[in-house]
């Protein structure tokens, strides 16, 4: 269902109860498009299947999502190459390859947008992503593996 609302039409309380609605009904999106301007809210849970807090969406802020850069199917592995590929919890640097990106005969490597630890890994293998879909998160908070020698 589709509705055209302008922004300036709606109130924080009416937005904060369409987003309880949207929770409570298991919807996982919300977009909202104005002009040029595109708004996009994922509802999430916790791995144990909670309800996201604020203070967990207040945490991701200082994450960097990596997004897709096409429509494609996202692959952890080169689907021909042996090798050990970055995984959450480890370093990454800038540049650095942390998947790929199947579209067709063409395979694109996903790469880091800065130095920082892979905080999640949000797509599944082989699961199908629009652009901008976001496949992986960084942080910049120290490797897992440093906390724990």
């Amino acid at each position: 269902m589709k509705k055209k609302v302008s922004a300036t039409d709606i109130s924080q309380d009416e937005i904060e109860q369409i987003i309880a609605l949207a929770k409570d009904a298991n919807v996982r999106e919300l977009s909202i498009e104005e002009n040029d301007v595109l708004v996009r809210v994922v509802l999430a849970r916790k791995p144990d299947g909670t309800r996201n807090t604020t203070g967990i969406v207040q945490n991701l802020a200082s994450e960097t999502k990596v997004t897709a850069i096409m429509a494609a199917r996202y692959l952890p592995q080169h689907p021909d190459r042996h090798g050990t590929l970055p995984r959450v919890g480890q370093h990454v640097h800038k540049g650095e390859t942390l998947g790929y990106l199947l579209s067709g005969p063409l395979i694109v490597p996903l790469l880091s947008p800065k130095e920082g630890t892979i905080g999640q890994e949000l797509a599944h293998s082989n699961q199908r992503v629009e652009y901008g879909t976001a496949i992986l998160t960084i942080s910049e908070e120290p490797p897992l593996d440093a906390l724990h020698p």
